[in-house]
């Protein structure tokens, strides 16, 4: 092998040549990415806002990725869903490029809308609550972003924005004192922290003069989720019904008067116990079965109401089919115009006795529990001594679940609101005290009559001289007054 000779210069041109050569690294291919691990979807809910968070979300990972334009059609179909996936199936033939896919979400979705309508929109809703006043003002940015150009000025989309602020909001941040949108949402910001501050502090805050109180055993000082007596009765052992022997009732046809204990017979035609009782004609009010003994009666539910503005108190009468209106309800609706239908229909009150007479009936509305249940009465216009009586009819209509042993009533659909049951007034005292001023009017009235019988008949003409008063009798009665008392205390 013959030698090489290098001059100098020629060395050094060689060293530098294979020096640049292993310095520089090969190309490195580009790596192409999909939409395969992308979270953003689209179900075509048509809605300006979300059609642009969606398509600057995927526009954004696509150049990120370095995504293909072919690559990112085809991974549209991953990304939209419901509505949009099907409007999309129909379209994707006819989209070669990107730019075409993404205008015809936007026009599909989010069709542009007319200046005049998103001036509507920017003023007409406004600011229900002053809270979370910061997403408001993202909500109306982003509609003055939609509008055509020249874009608004800062002051004039500020302007536009106070016209549909919360008063409380535009109190507290005076037009005035803001320039930009960065001072007016760090001054809200502010606010919107004091406010919720102050409804945390009132909702956690005591109410010294609300006294706790069970609705399970109606005492104060603790609620029902920690009553002794609930937790007791639940606890209660219950009797096992496997161990019960099932004995078969024995069939029998014998028939005998629960009245007298005669057999064949029943009580309503036995004649023991009918006898001597004629049955006639009977005037029976709403209160048809009121006995006397006050030892074992109860007191009936008595609930507040409020018909036609006026209030009052009527009867739960899980025994009557309609409604009844008392004889005072029915002159009163009569006084403010209600209009009642006469008809005849048969009446079977609590004694079992049916008859047909005229009845009136109206629908008015009835206030309960801050509800109103619109509900037919029917009047007896004979009746002048009756009660108002809220049947079954009005129960149901107003879906009223009664406690009884509680006395307490509450709505089907809200199980934890409770309302108190009112018990009747006893009439047991009422009637003593009619008693008694009955007597004292037949006082009054006897001394009445015993005054006029013993009062001097007026003189026809004056005497001459007037007699002395003065009496030297020690048994003289001082007035006529005295001899009528005198009288009844002797007689």
């Amino acid at each position: 092998m013959a030698n090489v000779s290098f001059t100098d210069d020629q060395f050094r041109d060689l060293l530098g040549a294979l020096s640049s050569r292993h310095s520089t690294p090969p190309p490195v291919p580009c790596k192409t990415g999909s939409f395969a691990l992308c979270t953003a979807r689209y179900d075509g809910t048509r809605d300006t806002s979300l059609v642009e968070a969606f398509i600057a979300t995927i526009v954004t990972y696509k150049n990120i990725e370095n995504v293909t334009d072919s690559n990112a059609i085809e991974g549209l179909t991953l990304l939209l869903t419901g509505e949009a996936s099907v409007w999309w199936l129909g379209v994707k033939s006819d989209v070669t490029t990107w730019s075409e896919a993404i205008s015809l979400i936007r026009n599909t979705f989010a069709p542009k809308k007319p200046a005049y309508k998103i001036y509507e929109e920017i003023v007409t809703v406004k600011q229900s609550a002053p809270r979370e006043t910061e997403l408001f003002v993202a909500r109306k940015r982003a509609l003055m972003a939609e509008l055509p150009k020249p874009h608004l000025l800062t002051s004039q989309c500020l302007d536009l924005l106070y016209a549909s602020l919360h008063v409380v909001i535009r109190d507290r941040i005076p037009r005035d004192t803001v320039t930009t949108f960065d001072e007016f949402l760090r001054k809200a910001r502010q606010i919107d922290e004091v406010l919720a501050e102050r409804t945390h502090n009132k909702d956690v805050g005591s109410h010294p003069g609300k006294r706790v109180r069970c609705n399970f055993c109606r005492a104060f000082g603790h609620v029902e989720e920690k009553c002794r007596k609930k937790e007791a009765n639940t606890q209660k052992p219950q009797t096992s019904t496997n161990n019960l022997v099932q004995y078969k009732p024995v069939p029998t046809t014998k028939i005998t008067c629960y009245g007298c204990g005669e057999p064949g017979v029943v009580r309503s035609k036995c004649a023991k116990c009918n006898a001597g009782t004629k049955i006639g004609s009977v005037e029976v009010g709403f209160y048809a079965l009121d006995p006397s003994l006050c030892e074992i009666t109860r007191l009936r539910p008595t609930v507040d109401i409020q018909i036609g503005g006026v209030k009052g108190r009527a009867h739960l009468d899980t025994g009557a089919k309609l409604s009844v209106a008392s004889y005072s309800l029915y002159s009163l609706l009569e006084r403010k115009g209600t209009k009642f239908i006469t008809e005849t229909a048969t009446i079977t009150l609590a004694d079992g006795l049916r008859r047909r007479q005229l009845i009136k009936r109206c629908s008015v509305p009835v206030v309960m529990g801050g509800r109103t249940v619109p509900t037919n009465f029917i009047v007896l216009p004979e009746s002048h001594d009756n009660r108002t009586l809220l049947g079954v009819d009005f129960i149901q209509d107003a879906n009223i679940v009664l406690n009884l042993p509680q006395l307490l009533y509450h709505f089907l659909d809200k199980p934890g609101v409770k309302f108190n049951l009112i018990n009747e007034v006893d009439e047991t005292n009422s009637v003593a005290a009619l008693d008694q001023t009955a007597e004292a009017r037949t006082s009054d009235t006897a001394i009445s009559k015993l005054i006029k019988m013993t009062a001097l008949e007026p003189m026809l003409s004056p005497i001459n001289t007037t007699p002395s008063s003065e009496c030297t009798s020690p048994h003289r009665l001082r007035s006529v007054v005295e001899i009528a008392q005198f009288s009844l205390n002797t007689g």
